[in-house]
């Protein structure tokens, strides 16, 4: 199964125990794969610097370069060009995540964003918690 998934997702996954880790533990597993595109990366980048991620990354002896890295090391990069205006889109920042769903011909994005989450799918591309994702994934 070849997923994307939402910048929060990742950053739940690194820093914290639960169902987004446990997606991620089977991309490391090979039960399915991660596609990331240079806007994702970027903006994940940015994220991991706040200030309120300090604290949990001293937690999980993770330097925000660190946590970088391990998203980097289990994901595939895509090249995803900008979609035309999404007009059921709430936040135009989520843009970059379908559009790099699009690109990666990706099988589902896991999220918990309800901005992203109300779409349902995207050009026939499921929106998916990560709940879902594990159960789809038959990991419990």
């Amino acid at each position: 199964m070849r997923l994307v998934l939402d910048t929060n997702t990742l950053i739940s996954a690194i820093l914290w125990r639960g169902t987004p880790a446990a997606v991620l533990a089977a991309v490391r597993a090979g039960q399915a794969t991660v596609a990331i595109s240079a806007e994702i990366l970027e903006e994940l980048a940015g994220v991991l610097e706040r200030s309120k991620f300090r604290q949990r990354l001293i937690v999980t002896n993770l330097s925000a370069v660190a946590a970088y890295r391990q998203v980097v090391s289990v994901t595939q990069r895509v090249t995803a060009p900008p979609l035309a205006s999404i007009a059921e889109l709430r936040d135009p920042a989520d843009a970059i995540i379908l559009a790099c769903a699009v690109a990666a011909g990706a099988d589902a994005i896991v999220t918990g964003d309800q901005d992203l989450l109300v779409l349902g799918s995207f050009r026939r591309i499921p929106i998916l918690t990560a709940t879902q994702t594990v159960e789809k994934l038959k990991l419990r």
